[in-house]
């Protein structure tokens, strides 16, 4: 079995960062993401989150929002309280963001 997502978007919000559980560095980044439908003419957008943890984390801490990444990463769907109902959450946990290149600069290694 492979598990295995690669975005390439942009930061629809400056990052989240906080201690995980187990008190790592941890940050929640909104990854927006753009696909052309051609049957019906027009552009789909899709929010995405991503979960970095670790030095990782640290480094994509300096993102801001509208920054242009890729990210690569697994999928995870886990179950979260909503409202007294339990609702399926999907995320990517990344394991590797890059802020891409921007007016002909070099792309750097974010996370």
């Amino acid at each position: 079995m492979f598990n295995k997502v690669i975005l390439f978007g942009a930061l629809s919000e400056p990052p989240d960062v906080y201690r995980s559980r187990s008190n790592l560095p941890a940050c929640r980044l909104r990854v927006e993401t753009r696909v052309r439908v051609p049957w019906q003419n027009r552009e789909h957008r899709e929010w995405t989150t991503v979960r970095v943890f670790g030095a990782q984390a640290e480094r994509a801490r300096r993102l801001k929002e509208g920054d242009r990444v890729s990210v690569e990463g697994t999928l995870y769907t886990s179950r979260a309280p909503s409202g007294g109902e339990r609702r399926a959450v999907t995320e990517v946990i990344a394991d590797s963001v890059q802020r891409l290149d921007t007016a002909g600069t070099s792309g750097e290694q974010a996370a």
